[in-house]
């Protein structure tokens, strides 16, 4: 009776041992996808939109992309930026965002 015991807490600790396995390599795919989008989000292309207190009418700006597919997030960082420097719409455009939010 005792050996039939020994096997069963054996099978026992294999199948906690193989399902402990299997939850951290999960769990560490799913970090480095959210380390990825993270970087990507990040990673925010510089711009420029319309100002009112710039001498050259246009602000620096950054724009991120987004978890959601196709929207962009801008953000305005300040200071006189050139006329010819790409907006943030023309980057966001750049990053396939078809939605650019404020």
């Amino acid at each position: 009776m005792s050996t039939l015991r020994t096997i069963q807490a054996g099978l026992a600790l294999a199948l906690v041992t193989a399902f402990s396995f299997l939850t951290a390599s999960a769990s560490a795919d799913d970090a480095a996808q959210a380390s990825e989008d993270a970087s990507l989000r990040q990673a925010g292309l510089q711009c420029t939109m319309s100002s009112g207190y710039s001498p050259t009418g246009r602000e620096w700006g950054q724009v991120y992309m987004t978890r959601t597919p196709g929207v962009c997030l801008r953000m305005r960082l300040g200071g006189s930026a050139p006329v010819d420097f790409p907006s943030c719409h023309q980057r966001g455009r750049e990053l396939g965002c078809h939605t650019i939010a404020n």
